[in-house]
């Protein structure tokens, strides 16, 4: 697998300094799948496993719930809005949405939400599983996990046990 890696031009990566990302299409800060060439959004069109990690500025305060809401609406706006739209040609199904609550260490808990979905692309290509993980980092960055297969490549139980960890 080759590594891919994006830094958006408007990007400041000093501590503590506010990031703004491109203004209509987020592409990841980091991506990891089969090597090939980048579409304008900085997806691989060459492959359909991947691994990609997002990082977005949000406002002072964000939590997950005060501005996603619960997880399982939280995941299934983001399947209808932007996995599977409608007149997208892609259908887009919710196997999981949860909330993890963790420490950072400090006594100040936080949390994330897991959403697991499938989105059948019909005649475009074969069903991909995947499993997103949204985390808040100190309260003004978004952070998006999230692991791309097709379906197909789920069904060992032993490999899925993996992708859910």
């Amino acid at each position: 697998y080759a590594m891919e890696s994006r830094t958006l031009a408007s990007r400041e990566d000093g501590v503590g300094e506010k990031r703004r990302s491109a203004p209509s299409n987020i592409i990841p800060d980091s991506a990891f799948g089969p090597p090939g060439n980048l579409n304008k959004r900085g997806v691989s069109e060459q492959g359909d496993t991947n691994v990609s990690v997002i990082a977005t500025p949000v406002r002072k305060g964000f939590t997950l719930e005060s501005v996603l809401g619960d997880p399982k609406s939280a995941a299934e706006t983001l399947l209808k809005v932007s996995l599977a739209p409608e007149g997208s040609g892609r259908t887009a199904t919710l196997v999981d949405a949860c909330q993890v609550d963790r420490s950072s260490g400090e006594s100040s808990q936080s949390s994330l939400y897991r959403f697991e979905y499938v989105v059948d692309r019909g005649l475009r290509g074969v069903p991909l599983r995947a499993i997103s993980i949204i985390a808040e980092q100190n309260r003004d960055t978004l952070i998006t996990f999230t692991v791309v297969a097709p379906s197909s490549d789920w069904e060992d139980s032993a490999e899925y046990a993996k992708f859910q960890k």
